[in-house]
């Protein structure tokens, strides 16, 4: 059977945790939470931790993590690389270009030219999210977000980036 990757296997199931607390509570602990926290992180093995991550959530078992590429493939007609433009006015603009943008080809367009980018996603945040960003300053940093999945950027206030 193939390994399922862990959402975070670093934080242990609040249902785990639940009952962990109560446990070591009962028994007199001084720092219930400082307890299973130890027991957690030094006290159980990798192969104990996807035993209780398996058993404790169920609900979650058909979250896989699929590689970015896959969700948001770059799609185009003339199958070019998605780059991000910046207009002589600062707006940023997404295209696609077949080959590596040139001052000849597109500097008359734009003032200088961001990418190429991996996926459409990721031009989408740099578009939208990386002007005088400190944590968007490169290429890299926008696809880095958007690998992190849907739900995250949802989560933490990205949903311009879906429009």
């Amino acid at each position: 059977m193939p390994s399922i990757p862990l959402i975070n296997p670093g934080r242990p199931p609040k249902a785990w945790w639940d009952k962990c607390y109560a446990s070591v509570s009962k028994k007199g602990a001084r720092d219930p939470a400082k307890l299973c926290g130890w027991i957690w992180y030094h006290g159980t093995s990798e192969s104990k931790k996807r035993e209780i991550m398996r058993k404790y959530e169920t609900k979650r078992k058909n979250i896989l993590v699929i590689p970015r590429e896959k969700l948001y493939p770059v799609k185009s007609a003339h199958k070019g690389r998605p780059y991000v433009g910046v207009l002589s006015n600062g707006d940023y603009s997404i295209f696609k270009a077949p080959a590596q943008p040139t001052e000849s080809s597109h500097g008359k367009i734009y003032r200088f030219v961001i990418g190429p980018f991996r996926t459409v996603l990721g031009a989408k945040i740099m578009e939208r999210f990386g002007r005088g960003n400190p944590h968007i300053q490169h290429v890299s940093d926008a696809e880095k977000f958007a690998s992190k999945g849907k739900q995250w950027l949802l989560d933490h206030g990205f949903e311009a980036a879906f429009s």
